[in-house]
């Protein structure tokens, strides 16, 4: 039993080793992989928020009261299809 449960226990702990290596290796790769789809999806936001920007630029331009072109219009009144059906009387105490 001496030599041979030895090698057993000696290969067991080899391939312990191995899968904590590969473990982290595995760690790193998507620590890497998440760090490229963080920059990637923050450049992607960068250039959503300026593109959203420029269309509230836009909007603010378009939307601009002292901007509009107003015109004057003259509305003449007609005294005409006049009935009055009810008429009352409204005061308050002060």
């Amino acid at each position: 039993m001496g030599l041979g449960s030895f090698d057993i226990f000696s290969g067991k702990k080899r391939c312990l080793i191995t899968v904590i290596k590969m473990s982290f290796l595995d760690k790193a790769k998507k620590k890497e992989g998440a760090e490229a789809n963080l920059k990637i999806l923050q450049t992607e936001r960068a250039k959503l928020d300026a593109q959203f920007q420029s269309e509230v630029n836009l909007l603010e331009t378009k939307t601009d009261p002292l901007a509009e072109d107003f015109t004057k219009t003259s509305i003449t009144l007609v005294k005409a299809n006049i009935s009055v059906r009810l008429v009352t009387l409204v005061w308050t105490v002060i």
